[in-house]
């Protein structure tokens, strides 16, 4: 149980097991089926850990904060496989459904900044400014990892692929956007 509030949550696509983070700091691990903990993941210093995302078989969940670092863990340890140093603060991380990239958002003193990082090696392999104004909320990855999805509060989302070349946005939206998802094969 935390003891703070909770204020993240991700759903494991294996259906054995729920991440969710609370105010403690303390990133936990549940069985879906029983309700227990399964691991405490400790590590984070920021304020309120705001982003929780886990690659396409399970095995591995990213995790952000309120902090210029995100980090990776191995579900089935409970440990922390790599730390991602960032420019500024986190604003989104997520995994790749391979597992093979993590894209994160962060707001720095430039303009907000999206990095892709290869996982195995923790290399940057791209970077770009974000052209919203006032700032990122949440990325996603395409089905395939090949082209990045941003939800802004400019009340636009934005495409581009993993390099960083511009795809496209999707205008209308009537206030800022605070999430977006795809379904699964990618369509919508």
């Amino acid at each position: 149980k935390h003891t703070g509030g909770v204020t993240a949550v991700a759903y494991n696509p294996n259906g054995k097991q729920v991440a969710t983070a609370g105010g403690e700091k303390v990133i936990k691990l549940w069985d879906a089926e029983k309700g227990e903990v399964l691991h405490d993941l400790i590590g984070h210093q920021g304020a309120i850990i705001h982003s929780l995302s886990y690659s396409g078989d399970g095995s591995l969940l990213i995790s952000g904060a309120e902090e210029s670092q995100v980090r990776i863990w191995n579900t089935e340890k409970g440990t922390s496989t790599r730390i991602l140093k960032l420019e500024g603060v986190c604003m989104s991380a997520v995994l790749s459904r391979d597992g093979k990239y993590a894209a994160t958002a962060e707001a720095s003193l430039r303009k907000p900044l999206i990095c892709v990082w290869d996982v195995e090696s923790g290399e940057k392999i791209g970077q770009w400014l974000e052209p919203a104004r006032g700032g990122l909320h949440h990325l996603h990855f395409s089905p395939a990892g090949t082209e990045i999805y941003a939800a802004c509060s400019d009340k636009m989302s934005y495409v581009w692929s993993i390099k960083g070349e511009f795809r496209g946005r999707f205008a209308g939206h009537s206030d800022i956007l605070g999430g977006l998802d795809l379904s699964y094969d990618g369509t919508r």
